[in-house]
């Protein structure tokens, strides 16, 4: 999760970065008419469309980290829902009155599975 706000930081500012030069091309367009030839033009349409390629490979990567977690919380719940029923019969559970904490009991082990907020 972090990984995707750093990645979207870096999207915002690159959207930024173009809207600055954006408004720069309209703003001389507007105070100069268009026929004019703008000294910057050229090298602010290649920066624009390298940010917007740059942003593009960002939001991919984003959706790649998201699909990655999507898949681990998936097969966390998978094991957590195949082995609960198989250690609650063995009565290696243990449940806290009051309270929604699961302690997975062995001969030397502790071991906190889940708690829940009631």
């Amino acid at each position: 999760m972090e990984e995707m706000d750093v990645k979207e930081r870096e999207i915002q500012n690159l959207r930024a970065q173009i809207n600055k030069r954006d408004s720069s091309l309209q703003k001389f367009v507007k105070l100069n008419g268009s026929m004019v030839l703008n000294p910057n033009e050229e090298a602010y349409n290649r920066f624009i469309l390298q940010a917007y390629a740059k942003a593009q490979l960002l939001e991919e990567e984003k959706i790649a980290l998201s699909s990655k977690s999507a898949a681990l919380v998936s097969l966390s719940c998978t094991i957590h829902s195949l082995f609960m029923p198989h250690l609650n019969e063995k009565q290696m559970l243990a449940l806290l009155p009051n309270h929604s904490i699961v302690f997975l009991v062995t001969d030397s082990t502790l071991l906190l599975l889940s708690l829940t907020a009631r």
